[in-house]
């Protein structure tokens, strides 16, 4: 891959990572269809650029890392059990789509979960929790929600605050965990 080519996808994960869309999707539409890249190959540099986008969050958000290292932290519960969850879902996923051999087929699979993640976007959402508030019901269907968005197409951040949001999670709390949740599992 060229240095073009780099800092187009980079500005890609850059700019649509932080909106509800499919960051890795539009990432490995790219490298499939202008690129014509092998879709493992894609689908490695999509995972990769997301490296980027794990510090950015750090950074934004490392007053809430900081307080995470109390052991009694609510927030670090939340990033632990939805991780685990996480995990569930995001693994037998990998490998389903990494053993894909067709472009075509990843660009249907890319194009169907932008139109299931555009439905749960459009999902009626109004909330009143705190994260204090979140159960471990809440956060296993987190982790397990999160863990989908492997699937190229899905947006991870989309998906997770809508979740929250259908789980009556202040939008405010909800966009913060989305991103928060997001570095254990880059």
């Amino acid at each position: 891959m060229n240095y073009l080519e780099l800092f187009i996808l980079s500005l890609v994960q850059g700019v649509a990572e932080w909106l509800p869309v499919s960051s890795e999707g539009l990432s490995m539409f790219i490298m499939l269809n202008a690129l014509h890249k092998e879709p493992s190959q894609a689908l490695s540099y999509a995972v990769f650029f997301h490296i980027g986008t794990m510090l950015a969050v750090l950074f934004r958000f490392r007053k809430e890392f900081i307080e995470m290292l109390n052991p009694n932290s609510k927030l670090l519960k939340i990033v632990a059990v939805s991780t685990i969850f996480t995990a569930f879902t995001a693994i037998p996923l990998l490998s389903l789509i990494k053993g894909f051999k067709s472009g075509e087929l990843v660009t249907l699979l890319i194009g169907a979960m932008l139109i299931l993640t555009g439905v749960l976007l459009r999902m009626p959402k109004e909330g009143y929790r705190n994260l204090e508030e979140l159960k471990l019901k809440d956060m296993v269907m987190l982790g397990l929600a999160q863990g989908f968005a492997i699937l190229p197409g899905i947006s991870r951040s989309g998906t997770t605050i809508s979740l929250l949001l259908l789980r009556r999670v202040r939008e405010e709390h909800a966009l913060k965990v989305s991103f928060i949740i997001s570095v254990p599992a880059v």
